[in-house]
């Protein structure tokens, strides 16, 4: 899915990598891999957009049947 931060700040943990996403950005996530976490850190509650293709999602399911 792909999420765009409107407001506030996000920190983002999956393993030991950390990310910091603010106010502009935006970035894709997966629930592949390890166990991972969002969090709003901002001083600005969180305000996102999230868009999600669920095509991708019915492939992902073909291919691991």
């Amino acid at each position: 899915m792909l999420v765009y931060l409107q407001q506030g700040k996000l920190k983002h943990t999956r393993g030991e990598t950390i990310n910091y996403f603010t106010a502009g950005e935006s970035f894709i996530e997966s629930n592949n891999g390890s166990p991972h976490f969002v969090e709003s850190v901002g001083k600005k509650p969180a305000v996102i957009f999230v868009g999600l293709s669920l095509l991708l999602v019915y492939l992902q399911q073909l291919i691991n049947s």
